[in-house]
């Protein structure tokens, strides 16, 4: 008989034993830190339970366009970064944003999981390991960028990876982040069916004051750091089953609106702005820096 996968004892940001279960999200094993206030699963899944869970992860290769042109636009405003040269995504996925930077000039590396994945990246001109950071053996000080879209609530010690981060950047390199925002008005509204909230896959819980706690406890420094978006939630049906489901075709199609329809592109701005200052996207974006 398998034994049960190990319960979370302390957390990860304070180091307190004070987790407290959420009840609303048992289902999902989610306690809040009665010391620091962040979100994470009390139930660690085992390394099977995972592989179990990544292997059913569709490989399908293609990408919007407009995706594309995002992270055209991100690598531009990184131009004046380059002293190594080289450019870190944890996480690549299908390396596309990694096939982008190499396309402009970068030292493109990354990590990911299963050969799929590595293959994928590779083809795109990347240099990628198979495995976990900590078990790369990328050089210290290495980097002059690390990106990681969407990583960070899959990391039961998010903590650690962003102490990994830290030794890889060169003095003064750049780190940029995303991950969903508990604090989002979409899961407020939604609660256990907003569509992030999924176990094994996504641990760690995220709120712009326990990010910027954990930079801080990583010793990286905040330069911004931003709540953004929630369209895909007003597409997403609403319905009692539809956690994870999404209309592809109907996000992308409102998605071009916002970026060349004036009306549409105000409206986002308009949307974003109250989001922003109210600290309820969907979304949080950071840009954290290793000191000098």
């Amino acid at each position: 008989m398998p034994a049960p996968p190990p319960r979370r004892i302390a957390c990860p940001l304070c180091g307190s034993i004070d987790l407290r279960p959420l009840a609303r999200y048992a289902a999902v094993h989610l306690h809040r830190c009665g010391g620091c206030g962040f979100v994470a699963t009390g139930l660690l899944p085992s390394v099977d339970e995972l592989q179990a869970h990544y292997a059913q992860y569709s490989r399908n290769d293609s990408i919007s366009l407009l995706t594309l042109e995002n992270y055209r636009r991100l690598l531009a405003s990184w131009s004046g970064e380059r002293q190594t040269g080289a450019l870190l995504d944890v996480g690549a996925g299908n390396g596309h944003f990694l096939g982008v930077a190499a396309e402009l000039g970068w030292a493109a590396f990354g990590t990911e999981f299963t050969p799929e994945a590595v293959a994928l990246c590779r083809a795109k001109g990347a240099t990628v390991h198979m495995g976990e950071l900590a078990e790369a053996d990328f050089a210290p000080q290495s980097f002059d960028v690390v990106t990681a879209f969407e990583v960070l609530e899959h990391v039961p010690d998010p903590v650690d990876l962003l102490r990994q981060v830290g030794r890889l950047l060169r003095p003064g390199g750049l780190f940029y982040l995303t991950t969903p925002n508990f604090n989002a008005l979409s899961r407020r509204v939604l609660g256990p069916r907003w569509h992030v909230i999924e176990y094994p896959e996504h641990l760690s819980y995220f709120t712009p004051r326990t990010l910027r706690r954990a930079a801080r406890v990583a010793g990286l420094e905040v330069e911004w750091l931003i709540t953004e978006g929630i369209i895909s939630q007003l597409v997403r049906p609403l319905s009692a089953g539809g956690g994870t489901g999404s209309d592809a075709g109907g996000i992308e199609t409102l998605r071009r609106k916002t970026q060349q329809q004036l009306l549409w592109r105000l409206a986002k701005r308009g949307l974003n702005a109250v989001l922003r200052l109210t600290g309820t996207g969907d979304s949080l974006k950071a840009q954290l820096r290793r000191p000098r």
